[in-house]
């Protein structure tokens, strides 16, 4: 959660945010220093406001995305970078930052559907105002000019999640302290799925239910009334997001389990089904990449054979190997183990998960393409072999999201786009990154036995327009 404190200077803002520290254990104050190609000035030895860069370095920042907002104020950029703001998301902290009324609203765009935002505006009336900075020896002419900029201030209130009068400075902090619980004990409710799919008394079990994407998918699915089983080879993972499942009222268990093991898909199989039941909608979302089967390169070059490049012809056959057998043996073992409790019940459904690279393969990562573009055809063959015993098998195919497993190819190591990553963007008509909450209305579509009861064997693309675009 990010908490952004706003209002009129000498309200009060730094001390509330130091007594909510001292109350709260997981709250940080975000420190982030503006970019600006200003030259620095003597105050500036002290602290760690700005970060000083060269005209031309600002300018590349900008043409690389590295900043979330920049503006040219008498001849000086001034930027915001994009990597601070983004260390906020997905942080175990809660973190809070004394932002004025316009900053406010910029940090609602970037922080919109990336996690819970919290504003606060902080006001006081003017006569204990002018008393305050009085004593903090400022003077008349500096005074008035904090009371007229406190006025542009106030008429931007409403834009405010919470109002507070800091006239009494523990019923301010506690009254603050509250709406922070409040908002907290909001995200353990469970929230609304995008569509009404009904899931009620449905087993749902998800592998690779420790990653960011499958376990999103296990709380869409939970939300849908399903019991779900989250399947991981790292179990402490499966079972954090098993745990947060349950806390939202959900019904939820985690299991360690190697989807290239069938001895063990087979062992956990059984126990799913005798803790919870007979699987109902099976999600193979077990996969993944592997450096050894990555090219450093796009394009071979004369010369790359001796050079210090790992090319086509570098490439590990066990890495190639590791990477097909992920995908693929690791969609049909759990799809073998699984599919035994849905053969002959109706209103059972099998959802694989593919990618853009099985419509076309992507430069470096032979093969990735290579078996996504297996699991299509699986998928395929699959919606037929089971077509007659009531099991539908459908697939996604994402086109580009953020994710852990693709960070290396996407940024660079101090957060800045990667040349990639220009690409990609520029490939996608809608031109940014997918969020794991647009798969949602996919899942919810294609294992809901009403709304798709007679599609089997399609392959979703979920891509802002990628696989549509011809590049011209």
């Amino acid at each position: 959660m990010f908490i952004v404190f706003s209002g009129v200077s000498g309200s009060g803002k730094n001390t509330i945010m130091n007594r909510l520290m001292a109350l709260r254990s997981n709250l940080r104050v975000l420190e982030f220093a503006t970019g600006t190609t200003r030259a620095p000035r003597e105050s500036d030895k002290d602290n760690n406001t700005y970060v000083f860069l060269s005209k031309e370095d600002f300018e590349k920042g900008i043409n690389n995305g590295k900043f979330y907002e920049y503006e040219n104020i008498h001849g000086n950029y001034y930027g915001t970078f994009v990597e601070r703001l983004q260390s906020v998301v997905g942080s175990e902290f809660d973190f809070m930052k004394d932002i004025d009324v316009n900053g406010n609203a910029n940090l609602k765009k970037f922080y919109k559907d990336k996690c819970k935002m919290v504003s606060i505006f902080v006001d006081v009336p003017d006569d204990i105002l002018r008393e305050r900075l009085a004593k903090r020896g400022e003077t008349s002419e500096s005074i008035e000019k904090r009371l007229s900029r406190g006025e542009y201030e106030r008429s931007r209130k409403n834009d405010y999640d919470l109002v507070v009068e800091n006239i009494d400075l523990d019923q301010t902090v506690e009254k603050i302290n509250s709406c922070l619980k409040s908002r907290r004990n909001e995200d353990k409710r469970m929230k609304k799925n995008v569509l009404n799919t009904d899931l009620t008394g449905k087993v749902a079990v998800v592998t690779g239910a420790g990653g960011v994407l499958c376990s999103y998918f296990a709380k869409v699915l939970a939300r849908a009334g399903a019991k779900v089983a989250l399947l991981d080879l790292n179990y402490d993972a499966a079972n954090a997001f098993a745990e947060e499942i349950v806390a939202e009222g959900g019904i939820a268990k985690a299991y360690a389990c190697n989807v290239l093991e069938k001895e063990t898909c087979y062992k956990v199989a059984d126990e799913v089904e005798k803790e919870l039941g007979k699987c109902d909608v099976l999600i193979n979302g077990a996969g993944g990449n592997n450096p050894r089967a990555t090219t450093d390169k796009e394009y071979f070059e004369l010369g790359d054979i001796d050079a210090d490049t790992k090319s086509f012809f570098d490439l590990d056959a066990s890495g190639v190997g590791f990477v097909f057998n992920l995908n693929f043996l690791g969609t049909l073992i759990p799809t073998q183990a699984f599919a035994r409790q849905m053969v002959g019940r109706e209103g059972c459904s099998i959802l694989n998960i593919s990618s853009m690279n099985a419509y076309t393969p992507l430069t470096k990562i032979p093969a990735y393409s290579g078996a996504k573009a297996a699991i299509s055809n699986f998928t395929q063959w699959l919606a037929v072999h089971f077509s007659k015993v009531g099991i539908r098998v459908n697939a996604i195919a994402p086109g580009f999201f953020s994710t852990k497993q693709n960070a290396a190819l996407l940024f660079n190591p101090d957060g800045t786009p990667t040349a990639r990553t220009g690409k990609i963007l520029a490939a996608t008509p809608m031109g940014r990154f997918g969020e794991s909450e647009e798969l949602e209305g996919g899942l919810l579509f294609l294992v809901n036995n009403e709304a798709a009861g007679f599609i089997t064997g399609v392959v979703l693309p979920i891509d802002g327009g990628f696989s549509a675009y011809s590049g011209v």
